[in-house]
């Protein structure tokens, strides 16, 4: 996958597109634990803090226990734990 997603950039392809489950590839290589994989999506540009209508990449890291993932991620800048997780409360609030 790795050589693959290296090559995304070189033939135009969006690395922050949207899957049909509102997943970007960094999420699903969070959710994999695919560590190179983050690694080279976030060198290549991916969009770290995603919006989403479920779950950050970072919160999918810390549900599934991936810490190596989720420190990768917060080097990188994301949103810490606490904020990924006030995030998605209000997001869930305000759905009510």
């Amino acid at each position: 996958m790795d050589e693959g997603v290296e090559s995304w950039g070189k033939y135009g392809a969006d690395i922050n597109a949207w899957s049909h489950n509102d997943n970007t590839p960094l999420h699903c290589a969070a959710y994999e634990e695919n560590v190179e994989a983050v690694r080279v999506l976030l060198e290549v540009g991916a969009d770290i803090n995603p919006g989403c209508k479920r779950e950050t990449p970072l919160m999918m890291a810390i549900r599934r226990g991936y810490t190596e993932i989720e420190q990768i991620l917060r080097d990188k800048g994301t949103l810490t734990r606490e904020e990924a997780f006030l995030v998605e409360s209000d997001r869930r609030r305000r759905l009510l």
